[in-house]
């Protein structure tokens, strides 16, 4: 129902009576109702334009506007000639409106502005203040004003920022104009006079804002903006009805209240995005960074000379001027330190802090505040990055980390204390602070889903899928050994695996290997303890606490439009805003240590150096995991809402151990690193040296021999052929390799070598020559001119003891010529014969590579067969077959390969959840936030931005795998199919990283309020397929 009726009057207003009374209405009550309902209309075209649909539609109802009635206002300043004078009455009442709202505002600015304050963000915090009431008004339709003059439809971001600072002087002049208006002690002369210059001021303030620098040009209209002062002075001098107005502001103003906008909308429009949240907690910080620099600066003034520009260099060498900075400056190092680093020791810090001001006056003049480039807010972030850098330097010096390998994993030997409860509401506090996100999802639409019964977590929005496994084990302790083989895990080679025997159970084993089960029980069998079934979901439920996503946007992510290939996404996404529609989420993982140690001196921590891929984020306990990076878009097809385009995936924790690239080849897990001493490998070395020796010689031998010829043998052939006989003796694990040439010389000195290769050939070509009559007789080329080859075409003879392919196709032409059909003089007319004779020497061609390539194999298994024969010319094979029967054997290899692998300048990565799957983990994040943020869809591209992505290859296929297995597991519950819900953008097929793929989320997030989303089956699909019905139809 609107607040103020239809026949509302003065006197209305000043009884407190917003409905009005019944009465007739006149021309007064319809030019006042007019007026009030300008300034909520204006307010909700920009609720509106900011978002907020349902707030503005709210407000658009408040009043209605009369009927068949056409604005005074509009016949006083009309179009051309003198203003209509008779008409300035009534524009004076419908001022009213106007006027009243802003005395509202300063009268009662802690109701409204309390109502309006609580939106978060920078739009909405522009306009507080005593213009708060005209400037909210005025923001919307300048904006999108401004947006029409340039060519578009909404208002990008360079439209709102022209807008916010147009409303927020013409705010503050309405609050000037409005100023004592009203009150009984205020002259006449003096409010009209105000109210007229201010209203002069604020028509031209709105032609220039919604005009200036846009494509249509600066365009000013002094005739309407005298109007619109004439009618302000007069309003002024005529003040009672905003007055009255004034008297029910509180009954006003407790209706409209409620209907203003407590929160963000999550699907504001992109344009509005990237704008900066005046109540995010982490610009409040930054606030306070910049008053501890400010007041440094302060003290650091007070000390030091005032700058002489003209001396300005040797001021900046003045060691005395640069011990005062370090000094002045030195409570916003210790609060930084403090703030971030608070669980470092004393020592550590301190040594942080002497590094730091060592650096601030060895580069001092980029710290100097005298010096004008050196602002506030440059000279924070440089001694902040200084610290950051010096910690992260420590953090990389670490013991050594095979001494944590060889004494064992002795994480638990304290007893359980779970990081905090993922389920709970309640904000944890650590020596850190509060983590960078609480993993308990408090908001809609996905409050209620995730919870320790329905075990799916917040995070990943996985539900486990070992429980059952572990809920049937014995209630009583049992030994560790026991529990392991009862769900299906086994340690090999220092790696946790699943028994090959229960294949079945694996996704439940890999599960447990995740979450740390695994590396418990193992523990435990070692301390020769028993464990209980609680220990082991206790142990489950800490490895989830572990988890947390910490989210960056706009300016404030890492890469910001770095890298971006910017070819893919302006094609597809031409309206996106490079900076702020950039949005990154870092899956961060808190390691279980063991007691007594802390991040800055264990291994078991993530200090990969990389920081352009591992940034610590400040405040936060945890090493970085996985994370993604991407833009809001719009959809392409233009059929669904905003939508998140991820277009990087990368873990370099787990994708450079597992990297086959040649540039992670000293890369590993801290599991994998190798605790053997020279001494322990010895024995291995030594027989695997025995056998180098003796391949050597053999080479050497080799490489002085004379063939028949009289060329020395080839060196390139010395090598690779002693290399193969090794692998032929099982030393070495080469491919196989061409022996042409030891074989060939064999041939030369040996007889035995000779007679077993003329019996080869005699054998090859007899069956070479039989393989091509049958090919002729089958394939019958000549066929297209009528003519058939029979077997007496065929019937070829040796006449030089040699019958070769080509002399064979001669004996069939001539053949078939002295039975009338020359082929050769038919082929010169005839296109189709010559392409038939063509066809003929291809069999040919055919015929010799496959005689080749068995050439080649029966020649390597004749070396193989008579390697005796061989050391007889060549004695040094006798030494390899004597080092063959010493060589290590696998196991032994395995050890000394991974101790020559991860001896010496090896960086080992610690053991983290997820090595296999984070690729599908990461995009598992990304459609929490997705569904958070009330996206409709999630586009990923086809592949990385080079083909073998930060050195693992599969990940983007491993993602897109994932998506399609999510649409079938949505589709499952009813609506739309999975092909209908992971489908290839049209178009996108011919890009650098195409196609690309969309996974639409709108059924998803229709089960998750229906509180029917049963969690991702990440490890396992099948089972009873339940219907709940059509879930998502609705939108189609």
């Amino acid at each position: 129902m609107a607040i103020f009726g239809e026949d509302i009057t003065a006197a209305d207003l000043a009884a407190g009576n917003l409905q009005g009374s019944e009465k007739e209405k006149s021309e007064f009550s319809k030019a006042l109702r007019f007026g009030l309902d300008q300034p909520t209309e204006n307010v909700a075209t920009t609720l509106r334009a900011l978002g907020f649909d349902t707030q503005a539609d709210t407000l658009s109802g408040l009043i209605d506007a009369p009927k068949d009635y056409d604005s005074k206002a509009a016949q006083f300043v009309g179009e051309e000639g003198m203003y209509d004078f008779s008409a300035l009455p009534l524009a004076v009442v419908e001022q009213a409106g106007q006027l009243g709202g802003s005395l509202l505002s300063r009268g009662i600015g802690a109701g409204a502005g309390f109502a309006v304050g609580n939106v978060p963000g920078a739009v909405i915090g522009g306009l507080l203040g005593p213009g708060l009431f005209e400037a909210v008004q005025i923001a919307g339709p300048v904006a999108l004003e401004r947006a029409r003059n340039n060519g578009r439809t909404e208002p990008d971001t360079s439209d709102w920022a022209a807008a916010l600072g147009t409303a927020t002087f013409s705010g503050v002049l309405n609050a000037i104009g409005a100023k004592n208006i009203g009150k009984l002690n205020t002259t006449l002369v003096g409010s009209g006079v105000r109210e007229g210059s201010t209203e002069l001021l604020q028509g031209l303030t709105e032609q220039f804002g919604s005009t200036a620098g846009t494509d249509k040009g600066l365009e000013l209209d002094l005739r309407q903006a005298g109007g619109e002062g004439l009618i302000g002075g007069a309003t002024g001098f005529t003040a009672q009805v905003p007055t009255s107005t004034l008297q029910t502001a509180p009954q006003a103003i407790e209706k409209i209240k409620d209907l203003l906008p407590t929160q963000r909308p999550t699907t504001a429009p992109m344009a509005v995005r990237g704008m900066q949240d005046t109540t995010d907690p982490d610009r409040l910080q930054r606030r306070e960074q910049i008053q501890e620099i400010r007041e440094g600066i302060e003290r650091f003034e007070q000390e030091v000379p005032q700058a002489d520009q003209e001396n300005i260099q040797e001021q900046l060498n003045d060691e005395e001027i640069q011990r005062a900075f370090v000094e002045a400056q030195g409570p916003y190092i210790r609060n930084h330190i403090a703030r971030y680093y608070g669980a470092a020791g004393e020592n550590v810090q301190q040594d942080v802090i002497n590094d730091v001001q060592e650096y601030i006056q060895t580069n001092y003049p980029l710290f100097d505040p005298r010096v004008p480039e050196n602002t506030e807010s440059t000279i924070a972030d440089r001694i902040a990055g200084q610290i950051d850098a010096q910690f992260e330097i420590r953090q990389q010096i670490v013991p050594n980390p095979r001494q944590a390998v060889e004494e064992g994993d002795k994480r638990f030997e304290a007893p359980l204390k779970t990081e905090f409860d993922i389920y709970s509401e309640v904000v944890p506090q650590t020596a850190m602070g509060p983590p960078a996100r609480i993993p308990k999802v408090l908001e809609e639409p996905r409050a209620g889903i995730t919870s320790l019964e329905t075990q799916i977590d917040p995070v990943f929005m996985t539900k486990r899928v070992s429980s059952d496994r572990v809920d049937n084990l014995p209630n009583s302790p049992m030994k560790p050994d026991f529990a392991m083989k009862q769900l299906g895990i086994k340690k090999v080679n220092n790696k946790f695996v699943y028994e090959p025997t229960k294949a079945q159970i694996g996704p439940e084993a890999n599960e447990l290997i995740n979450m740390e089960i695994a590396s418990f029980l193992d523990y435990k069998k070692r301390a020769d303890e028993t464990v209980t079934k609680n220990e082991i979901k206790g142990v489950f439920n800490d490895t989830l606490s572990r988890f947390k996503s910490v989210l960056t946007q706009g300016e404030n992510t890492h890469y910001k439009n770095n890298y971006e290939d910017t070819e893919d996404l302006r094609t597809l996404f031409p309206e996106m805003n490079p900076i702020n529609d950039s949005v990154e989420l870092w899956t961060e993982y808190v390691p279980r240590l063991p007691e007594g140690e802390n991040k800055f001196d264990s291994p078991l921590f993530n200090r990969d150096p990389d920081t352009a891929h591992n940034p610590r984020t400040r405040g936060s306990d945890g090493g970085n995991l996985f994370w993604w990076r991407g833009k809001y878009v719009e959809d392409p097809n233009g059929k669904l809402g905003e939508g998140l385009l991820v277009h990087e995936f990368q873990s370099n924790l787990h994708a450079h151990p597992q990297s086959t690239n040649p540039r992670y080849e000293d890369v590993t897990y801290l599991s994998q690193l190798s605790t053997d001493t020279d001494q322990d490998i010895q024995e291995t070395k030594e027989k695997i040296q025995a056998a180098n020796n003796a391949t050597v010689a053999f080479q050497n031998q080799l490489a002085n021999t004379t063939l028949k010829n009289g060329r020395e043998y080839p060196s390139y052939s010395a090598e690779i052929n002693s290399q193969a006989v090794g692998s032929m003796l099982g030393l070495y694990d080469y491919s196989s390799k061409p022996v042409s040439d030891l074989f060939f010389h064999m041939v030369d000195v040996s007889p035995k070598f000779d007679e077993i290769y003329k019996d080869y050939e005699s054998k090859r070509d007899a069956d070479q020559i039989e393989t091509y009559k049958n090919l002729l007789l089958v394939q019958q080329p000549f066929a297209i001119a009528g003519v058939k080859i029979t077997p007496e075409d065929v019937e070829f003879t040796d006449r030089f003891g040699y019958l070769s392919l080509p002399n064979a196709r001669n004996q069939l032409y001539r053949n078939l010529a002295d039975k009338g059909f020359d082929v050769q003089a038919e082929a010169l007319i005839s296109p189709e014969l010559a392409y038939s004779m063509e066809r003929v020497k291809q069999l040919e061609l055919d015929l010799y590579s496959r005689e080749q390539e068995r050439d080649k194999e029966f020649r390597e298994q004749t070396v193989k067969d008579n390697l005796p024969t061989i050391a007889e010319q060549f004695p040094a094979v006798y030494d390899m077959q004597r080092a063959a029967r010493n060589y290590p054997s696998k196991q032994e290899l395995e050890r000394y390969e991974r101790f020559q692998r991860t001896q010496y300048n090896t960086q080992a990565f610690p053991d983290y959840p997820f090595k296999k799957n984070y690729p599908q983990m990461d995009l598992r994040t990304a459609i929490a936030h997705a569904i958070d943020t009330g996206l409709d869809h999630i586009i990923i591209p086809e592949k990385g931005f080079t083909p073998d992505e930060a050195g693992v290859k599969g990940t983007y296929n491993r993602v897109k795998k994932e998506a399609e297995k999510i649409a079938k597991q949505i589709a499952s519950k009813g609506g739309p199919s999975a092909k209908e819900l992971f489908t290839v953008i049209p178009g996108s097929q011919d890009l650098n990283r195409g196609p690309y793929y969309q996974l639409d989320l709108r059924s998803l997030r229709s089960q998750i309020e229906a509180k029917v989303f049963e969690g991702f089956k990440g490890y396992k699909e099948g089972g009873l397929v339940m219907n709940y019905g059509d879930y998502g139809r609705s939108y189609i």
